[in-house]
């Protein structure tokens, strides 16, 4: 995958490159595509090999290649060629960049206000919602303690008693290991069985509790949130009113400008068009 400025050379010479995508990077498989190039198949039969520049500076010149490469390729003056031509791209392309740069700090401008006044709008209608939320919470949680307390009473010994059984069972079966593997699932098992029997009522016990408790808080603040999406995306839909219409101030000024970019390296010999 190429970084930076991306350059394909061929073997009759040409230097092929195209408009960078945006990420910023020129894509060598947008190049071949545009250009109706097939892939190098055989790395010893080569008729093109890709070039990259990653920061746009003749510093980062690489070849983009897994292996050596074909013997028509003079590298020092494919180095030179690219950057004769990277002279010529880069200073397109910073003009488009600085065009683009004041059309950003107006939308920016415009829309930092509206996010601030929709924040604004949203913290008293959350602060409401909590306000509601808070004391239905701590009831539920009232309700539950005691039920909960009762299952964990119930649970504790039967747990323990299971445990006791199991691990005698276990180190039993660790002193044979396969034989006793039978013997301990025949021991284990039961013993299992018995402590979810015991269980079963216990966890119903609190669940019947734990139920309406929990349908009872989830109906006091429902209504309140409803209120705080009723704001909230009233609030959302205003700031994105706002937004769009900063965003398709700057996109006109983009496009233009990208338009004016492609304008200008299209005259560049090596340009290669979209299909």
């Amino acid at each position: 995958m190429c970084e930076g400025f991306g350059v394909i050379v061929t073997k009759d010479g040409r230097y092929l490159f195209c408009e960078p995508g945006t990420d910023g990077d020129v894509s060598h498989s947008e190049i071949l595509k545009r250009a109706g190039i097939n892939d190098n198949t055989d790395q010893f039969v080569r008729n093109f090999v890709r070039v990259e520049i990653p920061t746009w500076q003749i510093g980062s010149f690489q070849f983009d290649e897994d292996s050596t490469l074909p013997g028509w390729v003079d590298e020092d003056a494919v180095k030179t060629r690219c950057d004769k031509l990277l002279k010529r791209v880069a200073p397109a392309l910073a003009e488009y960049k600085k065009v683009l740069a004041p059309a950003w700090d107006e939308y920016e401008k415009v829309r930092a206000p509206a996010w601030a006044e929709y924040e604004k709008v949203l913290a008293p209608a959350w602060d409401e919602y909590e306000k509601v939320l808070a004391p239905a919470l701590a009831e539920y949680k009232k309700v539950l303690a005691p039920a909960l307390a009762e299952y964990k009473k119930v649970r504790a010994p039967a747990r323990a008693e299971y445990e006791k059984v199991r691990d005698a069972a276990r180190a039993e079966y660790e002193k044979v290991r396969d034989a006793a593997l039978a013997e301990y699932e025949k021991v284990r098992a039961p013993a299992w069985a018995e402590y979810k029997k015991v269980l079963a009522p216990a966890l119903a016990e609190y669940e019947k509790v734990r139920a309406p408790a929990r349908a009872e808080y989830k109906k006091v603040p429902a209504p309140a949130l409803a209120e705080y999406e009723k704001v909230r995306d009233a609030a959302l839909a205003e700031y994105e009113k706002v937004r769009d219409a900063a965003w398709a101030e700057y996109e006109k000024v983009r496009d233009a400008a990208w338009a004016e970019f492609v304008t200008k390296i299209s005259t560049i010999d090596g340009y290669v068009r979209e299909l």
